[in-house]
């Protein structure tokens, strides 16, 4: 069973709750000034959200804007589009979302909360299993869904079958990749690709690193991190066989 990956996956389930990054905190408190800015003009309560966005109590809203628990990307899509805002007005990492306010997809919250047609819902991984050549997800491990928009999966170019989601910890991969940052793992991409990142398990270690082939068929296993102390690790083509590719890392989403 392995556990964590290094440049790490986050391992949190033995943390009751895990203290909010400087960044999380930041965009607690710009949702919050938004919504205490737009709440009379748009004549929402924290229960009327609730209500809107599909929460069982305001308790849940309350969470949010008090930044009790971090603003993950599924309910920042959904307060944006609650209070009429461009995602990036909430969180500047997601920018790349404006256009769905653009458009005028962002100003209409759905009063179905089950409506699923316009999301695509990605599991996220405390962990994952080495099996064979490939990987098997252990079904307890998943510990809630990143919900996309459709239109994420067109623009990017990418099938929702087979995406998986974990997080990183440590900061072996930056600045691509940060401490806590949401990586989609497309997990039928299973062979080495000359400078892309791949999750892969090694030897009972579960990382994330950027593959590099070399002159005579080696490849550099190597830290996006210019630091020293990350060295590239070379591995002979016999011993690619040996690594159990979970599958490569197509999007970075930032701290969800």
């Amino acid at each position: 069973m392995l556990g964590k990956l290094n440049n790490h996956m986050d391992d949190r389930r033995t943390m009751a709750r895990r203290p909010l990054t400087e960044c999380e905190i930041e965009t607690a408190q710009r949702l919050k000034s938004i919504f205490v800015a737009k709440k009379k003009q748009l004549g929402i309560t924290q229960q009327t959200a609730a209500e809107r966005l599909g929460w069982s109590a305001a308790s849940v809203v309350n969470q949010y804007l008090s930044g009790a628990i971090a603003l993950n990307l599924e309910a920042g899509l959904k307060f944006a589009r609650l209070l009429d805002v461009a995602p990036s007005e909430i969180s500047p990492a997601w920018a790349e979302y404006d256009s769905l306010h653009d458009s005028g997809e962002a100003r209409s919250v759905t009063p179905e909360p089950d409506r699923h047609d316009d999301y695509v819902h990605i599991p996220v991984y405390d962990e994952l299993l080495a099996a064979g050549s490939g990987f098997a997800p252990n079904g307890d491990s998943v510990k809630e869904y990143i919900s996309l928009p459709s239109m994420f999966f067109t623009r990017s170019n990418l099938n929702p079958a087979g995406l998986v989601v974990a997080h990183a910890s440590g900061d072996s991969m930056s600045p691509k990749i940060e401490d806590g940052d949401a990586l989609i793992i497309d997990t039928h991409q299973q062979k080495p690709v000359d400078n892309q990142v791949f999750a892969f398990a090694d030897e009972g270690d579960l990382r994330v690193k950027r593959f590099a082939k070399q002159i005579g068929g080696t490849w550099a296993i190597r830290s996006d991190n210019l630091d020293p102390i990350y060295r590239d690790e070379i591995i002979s083509p016999l011993d690619v066989g040996r690594i159990k590719i979970i599958g490569r890392v197509v999007k970075v989403i930032g701290s969800v």
